[in-house]
């Protein structure tokens, strides 16, 4: 069995939702403050900090894909890739839905380009989030952080998973 694992990122329906309501809404806002503004320079740095920044901030940090390689659990974001030994992995397991469906953002999106940040909630305790639905999600346990990402094929990256554990073992 290969002990490589790669899947891209796909956004639900209800993230591209949020996401261009998100920016319609900010758009709007836009428009009504414009109403109220006489320079076209004013106008145009209000939409550049209230709209253009917030939504490309947000954008660097969706994740784009999700891979197991070289012993180590990786996600690919526009910037800043997180990268997981897992040799630091404790365990990873299939999330259902459920489990974070009262989750409470302490800080990050939820929803906006995705669910980014963390989260937390009595059943899973405090977890940082890298995802682009709600469903098809593991959480890889470390030592210091728990993390929750989507993934479509959860039964593969487990086994994969447990495959390197086991290697490592012996």
């Amino acid at each position: 069995m290969d002990c490589n694992f790669s899947e891209k990122n796909r956004w639900s329906g209800e993230v591209i939702a949020m996401s261009c309501g998100f920016v319609i809404f900010m758009i709007l806002v836009m428009l009504i403050v414009w109403g109220g503004v006489d320079s076209l320079i004013l106008l145009l740095l209000l939409l550049l900090c209230g709209v253009v920044l917030p939504v490309f901030a947000i954008f660097l940090f969706t994740p784009i894909s999700l891979t197991v390689v070289d012993g180590n659990i990786r996600v690919r974001r526009v910037i800043g890739n997180i990268v997981i030994p897992i040799s630091d992995v404790q365990s990873v397991r299939v999330v259902d839905k459920e489990e974070i469906r009262l989750s409470s953002r302490m800080v990050g999106s939820a929803g906006v380009f995705g669910y980014l940040g963390i989260f937390i909630n009595k059943r899973l305790g405090r977890f940082t989030m890298y995802a682009t639905e709600r469903r098809n999600l593991i959480m890889v346990i470390t030592e210091k952080r728990k993390y929750v990402f989507n993934c479509r094929d959860t039964d593969r990256f487990i086994g994969i998973y447990n495959m390197i554990k086991s290697l490592d073992k012996k």
